[in-house]
């Protein structure tokens, strides 16, 4: 069994955090999609696919950034 120090947990809960919030972004995009198209003067779907490049980096690169942090705390 894994004990975690109080700073560790902090940490942790500190990244699950920032996770949700960020997870969580794409949501509120999607609902002003046709808005952020007209003022960038793109189609929609431009502006959709930027949006999913961003939360398909997003979801590929958090595991790594997850395993470094705790490489660089041990």
């Amino acid at each position: 069994m894994v004990v975690l120090t109080r700073h560790q947990k902090l940490l942790t809960l500190n990244l699950f955090l920032l996770t949700f919030v960020l997870g969580t972004s794409e949501f509120v995009i999607v609902g002003l999609l046709t808005e952020v198209a007209a003022e960038l003067q793109l189609d929609i779907s431009t502006v959709g696919a930027l949006v999913s490049a961003f939360a398909l980096s997003f979801a590929e690169q958090l595991p790594a950034a997850f395993l470094l942090s705790r490489l660089c705390t041990n």
